[in-house]
């Protein structure tokens, strides 16, 4: 993906537990459009499932924002 993924705030964050700004938004081109491959883990960073088929791309799982 090329452009601007919509993340919430990126920069933001004051330590690992405080990675909100990397999620995504409702507008994001990301959301539903990655690959699952057979390595990949059951969760996310943010502790959301990984779906079956068309996953986000990047580290946030979840709905948008």
């Amino acid at each position: 993906m090329l452009g601007d993924p919509k993340l919430v705030k990126p920069g933001s964050e004051t330590s690992v537990d405080d990675a909100d700004g990397y999620r995504l938004k409702k507008s994001s081109p990301a959301l539903g459009s990655g690959v699952r491959l057979p390595q990949d883990a059951a969760r996310d960073f943010f502790g959301n499932r990984v779906p079956a088929a068309h996953p986000n791309m990047g580290a946030y799982q979840g709905p948008g924002v």
